[in-house]
């Protein structure tokens, strides 16, 4: 289980970084850049989302900032499922397995019923909540009314991991 997290943190990094080659793009955004982005536009949601997951899942940025990016990045856009992802995957790496459970419940309520568009968020926080069950303190009484109300309204994929 721990291998699938891994493996999740993997695949969002790299889709972070992208694109990577060996040398540096000449449009390659850096964290630097994101970060003067978001403080020039601090009402901007995409600025702030941005430099959100880059703290977390970029090279070049700095886990330990991640955590005060995405509550910022919340406090503006704080229905966006895949920011709940990140807070989930932020609490999760910093070893706090039942925060890390509670954000990814939340990324699952906070996927808009019917939307197919980007099912992904939906099945990273299942496959994460899934794997956290086995470690998060009283998984059953903390969520499982939560999942209950929200599977029908969740893509397949999701729907059959949490249930």
């Amino acid at each position: 289980m721990r291998v699938r997290t891994a493996l999740v943190v993997c695949l969002l990094s790299l889709v972070a970084a992208c694109p990577r080659g060996g040398s540096r793009t000449a449009g390659e955004l850096t964290i630097e850049d994101l970060r003067a982005q978001a403080a020039a536009h601090p009402d901007d949601p995409a600025a702030l989302h941005a430099v959100a997951a880059g703290e977390l899942l970029r090279n070049d940025g700095d886990p330990a900032r991640a955590a005060a990016a995405i509550a910022r990045a919340l406090q503006r856009s704080p229905n966006d499922a895949s920011l709940h992802l990140l807070a989930g995957l932020e609490a999760q790496v910093h070893g706090h397995p039942a925060a890390a459970l509670d954000a990814f419940v939340r990324a699952l309520e906070k996927t808009a019923p019917g939307d197919r568009e980007d099912p992904a968020v939906a099945e990273i926080a299942a496959a994460q909540i899934d794997e956290l069950t086995h470690v998060a303190p009283n998984f059953r009484e903390h969520v499982e009314a939560r999942l209950e109300a929200i599977a029908p309204s969740l893509p397949p994929a999701a729907r059959q991991t949490v249930h």
